[in-house]
């Protein structure tokens, strides 16, 4: 009897172990988020504590600077963040990680009611599709660029 108890303390230990190993570097994702988010960024939410990237997608930063069709500049970023600020606004948003993992943030592709809200800033020229994913929103880049919409106005800078 004493070597059952033994042997369960070793697991119970062993498990233990295993547990505080995996998750020693953050926690594991592979569920939904949900909530009314706070957008941190053009490209970056918040629920709760868990900061979410936009997958797919390259947003220009806060301070970006972009070129209107005349030549002036203006500040796409902070207009960009504007226009996801915007668009989520105080709406429920479910967020789905593109994959299960502890990456911080997390990438995932969020939607409020039946809205892909990583589409649609690009749709409307707030961010470019990501050449890095395998997720494809070329053509409403496509789209956005043929319109001119968003940073599509005129050149951006680099």
């Amino acid at each position: 009897m004493l070597g059952m108890r033994r042997i369960l303390s070793l697991l119970a230990a062993a498990a233990i172990v295993i547990f505080a190993t995996r998750y020693a570097n953050g926690e594991e994702y592979s569920e939904e988020f949900t909530g009314v988010p706070y957008t941190i960024d053009a490209g970056t939410i918040r629920i709760g504590n868990v900061a979410i990237r936009l997958h797919g997608i390259d947003a220009p930063a806060p301070k970006k600077t972009c070129k209107r069709a005349d030549g002036k500049l203006w500040r796409c970023g902070w207009e960009a963040t504007m226009a996801l600020a915007n668009i989520v606004g105080e709406h429920w948003v479910i967020c789905k990680p593109a994959r299960s993992g502890a990456a911080h943030p997390v990438a995932a592709v969020c939607r409020a009611g039946v809205l892909d809200i990583n589409e649609w800033m690009v749709r409307n020229g707030w961010a470019e599709a990501s050449r890095r994913t395998v997720r494809g929103y070329g053509a409403a880049e496509r789209e956005a660029m043929k319109a001119r919409r968003g940073i599509w106005q005129g050149r951006p800078i680099r």
